[in-house]
């Protein structure tokens, strides 16, 4: 009997459920997790994970009063109610944590706009029990493509780290392609870790081959780098970051998945800041992708959700007047009204409530400054226009578009913070074809054609398209290599302060 007992023991340690267990009749007690059998079949489901919570980004610790109350219930130490009650209490606590997150995102940046949309954890379980199954247990998690892809990575990175200690470069190293250094060696061992190079192409040798230069190339193309071969400060900088730190990246990215709107809509743009892409998704699956330009970092592109209605071509830009204050008034000051007819600019001024146009040339620009400049600046449309030839509408309190822009070489860079907050797009015509919906009446080619017309036409969309403006450091690309970028905005390190104590 007692052997009997062990292995049963043995068997519950193993794989965290029981229903073979017996109770007495005092012990009577039917529960959504523990019942007088053991644990129930939704309880086997909810004690694996909670476990596994680390898979997805969470701490088991949070969870562990719940996995020992079920324990002890096995071991006789407290009633099948009392570990039924526990049990429930950690998974609200999970629930709540897999779907919304672990704090409120405002609490780490200001310029986080977007929120989880909050429901109660228990009604969840109490509509998920009543269904009479158990499937809804694994619907907890955020219901993206992006966010299961980042789970198998987090496993990798962090067996990566458990190898041991992470090896580090001279901050000042710098290796032309095809260089010789004798630090080669141990950014050979580094690149073989990482998966970068094969094990038959690791070595101590000091000098370079195409072996090495592919990798490096492959590894700067994968964390924002320009991709040249050259082992520099920003390539080392980055080789330096250890599996740990790239397992706190990983964790704090599933973390901003919670964020995103379970249902964001079954057509939506996803603009990532921190990738410098923009995605067109249609029923859960990419359809259309393109570059992008985002804010400087002291003209940060704030993360939201809102809904673009309109496609306006060939725009006029309206300077808002705190840029017009900052950017445009010390160039007034030093080119005076040339700068303002050499770029297109229309001044204007109110007047008894009436707006009037303004000769830029009767203006002394040198006595105008924040305190006294009452007027409005407006660019014509045209191949100059900051907004380039077509403007996507978004209704946001942020004054954010996405549109074109006449400065194509800037998406060459690796890291494109050159925008003053709007969304510069380099595919704009076949951005145009999805918001029109694909309509026949919209295709690419009279997108085209309007864009290079000589009037403005502001067509409202067949149809609003939700667009999700988020910040992720971390994502598998389509051909499923990772990407890790630099967090060019700081908001992960925020993040991470916020964090600290899961991370």
């Amino acid at each position: 009997m007692f052997k009997q007992f062990k292995l049963m023991t043995t068997l519950w340690a193993f794989i965290g459920i029981s229903g073979m267990l017996l109770a007495s009749p005092a012990q009577c007690h039917s529960g959504i997790w523990v019942n007088s059998g053991g644990l129930s079949a939704c309880g086997a489901k909810a004690y694996d994970l909670l476990t596994h919570a680390e898979d997805e980004g969470l701490s088991s610790g949070d969870f562990t009063y719940g996995i020992q109350a079920a324990d002890r219930a096995r071991r006789g130490q407290i009633s099948y109610a009392e570990a039924d009650r526990q049990m429930n209490d950690a998974m609200i606590r999970y629930i709540d944590q897999i779907r919304h997150g672990r704090f409120n995102p405002r609490s780490a940046d200001h310029r986080i706009v977007m929120q989880p949309e909050r429901v109660s954890a228990a009604n969840v379980i109490a509509q998920g029990s009543a269904s009479g199954g158990c499937d809804w247990l694994d619907q907890q998690a955020p219901p993206f493509e992006g966010y299961r892809q980042l789970k198998p990575l987090l496993k990798k990175y962090r067996a990566i780290a458990a190898q041991g200690p992470w090896p580090m470069l001279p901050t000042n190293m710098n290796v032309a392609p095809y260089g010789s250094n004798e630090n080669l060696g141990t950014v050979r061992d580094m690149l073989v870790r990482l998966g970068y190079l094969s094990d038959s192409d690791s070595g101590s040798s000091s000098d370079s081959d195409d072996a090495l230069m592919n990798a490096v190339k492959k590894f700067q193309s994968t964390h924002g780098l320009l991709p040249d071969g050259a082992l520099g400060p920003a390539t080392v900088k980055e080789l330096n970051k250890s599996p740990a730190e790239r397992v706190r990246q990983i964790v704090i990215t599933m973390e901003r998945w919670r964020w995103m709107p379970r249902n964001p809509g079954a057509r939506y743009i996803r603009v990532n800041i921190a990738g410098f892409m923009l995605d067109a998704v249609e029923n859960g699956r990419i359809v259309m992708s393109s570059p992008i330009i985002v804010g400087t970092d002291y003209r940060e592109t704030p993360v939201f959700s809102a809904t673009m209605t309109e496609v306006k071509f060939n725009p006029s830009w309206h300077v808002p007047h705190s840029l017009a204050i900052k950017d445009k008034l010390p160039k007034l000051h030093q080119e005076g009204a040339s700068y303002l007819t050499n770029n297109h600019f229309v001044v204007t001024t109110t007047v008894n409530g009436k707006e009037r146009e303004v000769n830029p040339h009767s203006i002394n620009w040198k006595n105008v400054h924040e305190g006294n400049f009452h007027y409005s600046l407006r660019q014509t449309p045209g191949d100059y226009n900051a907004l380039g030839r077509i403007r996507f509408t978004i209704i946001s309190p942020f004054g954010v578009y996405l549109h074109s822009t006449p400065d194509q070489h800037l998406f060459e860079w690796p890291i494109r913070t050159f925008s003053s907050g709007c969304i510069r797009v380099k595919k704009v015509e076949e951005l145009g074809a999805f918001v029109m919906n694909n309509s026949s009446d919209w295709p690419a080619s009279r997108i085209a054609s309007e864009m290079h017309g000589s009037s403005t036409k502001a067509v409202s969309l067949p149809r609003s398209i939700p667009v999700h403006v988020v910040y992720f450091t971390v994502w598998n690309d389509e051909n499923g290599e990772p990407h890790f970028q630099p967090d060019v905005y700081g908001q992960d390190a925020h993040v991470a302060s916020v964090m600290r104590r899961w991370l």
